[in-house]
C-alpha cells in the first residue's frame, strides 16, 4: 500500500541539503541545512582611527591588515563578517579582544560541518625601528624597593625612600658608586619616610618633594634638601599645594613640576604645573597640564619639558600621551604619543633621547620589560632592547651614557612584591 504525499514548494535563496526520515509510522520529517561555503566576507578593526580593514584572500585562507605603527596590537577587537549570518559560525567569536602580535587562525563553519580557516596577520604601515641596549646586572640594592626617586649626583647615584611593600615605606638613602660597583647605606635618613615622591639635583644639594606615607594617604607638601658635604638633612619650607606621584625635571636650576595626585590611593588627579627657584625659595604657577594625570615622567631636553604617560583616573588605566612644554611661551602642544601607554614607568635623557622603561598598562598586570625612545630632534619614537624582567615603579637615571634601572615592583596589584635588582644599559646608539 502507497501513501501520497503533497507536493510542497519552498523558494531556497540558498544552497542546502535537504534530508527526508521516514519514520516506522510511515510519517515524514524534512530538515534543511545550509551548505553554502563558509567564508570571512569582513574584517575590520573599528576601534581604530581610521578603522584598518583586513584585504581577506579566500584562496590562500589569509587576513591581512595593516595598522599605523603605534598601535597597541595585543588588545585589539576586530568586528568581523561572515558569509551568511543565519547557517555561519566563527571562532574566535567577533568583538573578543585578542593579541595580534603574531598571527591569529579564525575558523568559519556551516550547518554541514564544512570548515575554512583564515590566519590574521597584523603588520604596521610604518614599522617603528629598534635601537639596541646591552644590559647588564649589577651590586643589587641593599633592600627591595620601588616607587622612589634615583638621582644621579657628582658621580653617583642618590636611591631615596619608597614602598616596601603594600602598606610600609622607608625613609632610608642608599648611595650607589658605579666605579666600585657598590653601595652605601650609611647616609642621614630623610626626616620622613615617604613613596610616590620627587628628588632633583640643583648646585650640589638634593631637593626632595611631596609623596605620601603609605597607601591610604594625603600627599606631602614639605620639601627636604640634603647636603651630601655635611651628610645633614634641612627643611625648606613646602609646595604651594601638596602633592603625590608627579613628574619632576630641572631647568636653568629651577625645579618643574608637573601633575600628580593629592592622596592615595588616587581620586584627585592634577593639571597643576608650578616652577620653584631653590635659590630664592619662590614659586611660579605656570600653565597647566593639558590632560591632567599622575605617575608620569616629566625630562627636560633643550629647553623643554617632555611629559609622557601617566594615569588619569581610578582603575588606572596607562596613557600613551605625550605632551610637550615650552617656558618660552608658558605653552603646552601635544607629541607623538607614546609606542604604548603606561603608567608608574621610569625615564631619563642621553643627549637627544629620552628613555622610558617598566611602567604598567592596567592595575592587574606586574610591570612592563619594554624600552620605548623617544627620539626630540627626530620627533619620532623607537623601540629599545627588553628589560630582563618586567617590573613597574623603578626608577631611571643616566650618569656617563648609560642607562640605570633600579628596583622596582614585580608583582600585579597592590604590588606587595619589590626587586632589589639594579640593571644597567649601554646603548648602541
Amino acid at each position: 500500500m502507497f501513501q501520497t504525499f503533497k507536493a510542497m514548494k519552498y523558494k531556497l535563496t540558498n544552497p542546502v541539503r535537504l534530508a527526508i526520515l521516514v519514520l516506522a509510522s510511515g510519517c515524514c520529517l524534512y530538515s534543511c541545512k545550509c551548505n553554502e561555503e563558509p567564508l570571512i566576507t569582513s574584517f575590520v578593526f573599528n576601534e581604530l582611527s581610521p578603522p584598518a580593514t583586513g584585504e581577506i584572500s579566500h584562496e590562500d585562507g589569509t587576513i591581512l591588515v595593516e595598522v599605523p605603527a603605534l598601535t597597541d596590537v595585543t588588545n585589539l577587537s576586530p568586528t568581523i563578517d561572515v558569509g551568511n549570518p543565519n547557517c555561519h559560525t566563527l571562532s574566535p567569536l567577533s568583538g573578543i579582544p585578542r593579541d595580534f602580535s603574531s598571527p591569529v587562525i579564525y575558523e568559519v563553519t556551516n550547518e554541514v560541518e564544512d570548515t575554512r580557516q583564515y590566519e590574521v596577520s597584523v603588520t604596521f604601515d610604518n614599522p617603528v625601528a629598534s635601537l639596541g641596549i646591552t644590559w647588564e646586572s649589577k651590586a643589587p640594592l641593599p633592600a627591595l624597593v620601588g616607587w622612589m626617586p634615583a638621582v644621579e649626583l657628582d658621580g653617583k647615584i642618590y636611591v631615596i625612600g619608597g614602598g616596601l611593600n603594600a602598606t610600609d615605606v622607608t625613609d632610608k638613602m642608599y648611595v650607589y658608586d658605579p666605579a666600585t660597583d657598590t653601595w652605601d647605606d650609611t647616609r642621614a635618613s630623610l626626616p620622613k619616610g615617604r613613596f610616590a615622591h620627587a628628588a632633583e639635583a640643583v648646585n650640589g644639594k638634593l631637593y626632595v618633594m611631596g609623596g605620601v606615607t603609605g597607601a591610604i594617604s594625603n600627599a606631602l607638601d614639605d620639601i627636604q634638601v640634603y647636603d651630601p658635604l655635611t651628610d645633614t638633612w634641612q627643611s625648606a619650607g613646602s609646595m604651594p599645594i601638596r602633592r603625590a606621584a608627579f613628574g619632576s625635571c630641572v631647568i636653568d636650576d629651577q625645579i618643574y613640576l608637573v601633575g600628580g595626585e593629592l592622596e592615595e590611593p588616587t581620586t584627585n588627579v592634577l593639571d597643576d604645573v608650578s616652577v620653584y627657584d631653590p635659590a630664592t625659595g619662590n614659586w611660579t604657577t605656570l600653565a597647566p597640564l593639558p590632560t591632567a594625570r599622575c605617575y608620569l615622567t616629566a625630562e627636560a631636553v633643550n629647553g623643554k619639558i617632555y611629559a609622557a604617560g601617566g594615569t588619569t583616573e581610578s582603575p588606572w588605566q596607562g596613557s600613551d600621551i605625550h605632551e610637550i612644554y615650552d617656558p618660552a611661551s608658558d605653552t603646552w602642544i601635544e607629541a607623538a604619543p607614546m609606542t604604548k601607554g603606561l603608567w608608574a614607568l621610569g625615564s631619563c635623557v642621553i643627549d637627544d633621547n629620552i628613555i622610558f622603561g617598566g611602567g604598567t598598562p592596567v592595575p592587574m598586570t606586574a610591570g612592563s620589560s619594554e624600552i620605548q625612545i623617544y627620539s626630540v630632534t627626530q620627533e619620532k619614537w623607537y623601540k629599545g632592547t627588553n628589560l630582563e624582567f618586567p617590573r613597574l615603579a623603578s626608577p631611571i637615571c643616566e650618569l656617563e651614557g648609560r642607562i640605570y634601572v633600579i628596583g622596582g615592583a614585580v608583582s600585579a596589584a597592590p604590588w606587595a612584591t619589590n626587586t632589589n635588582d639594579l640593571t644597567v644599559g649601554l646603548p648602541d646608539f
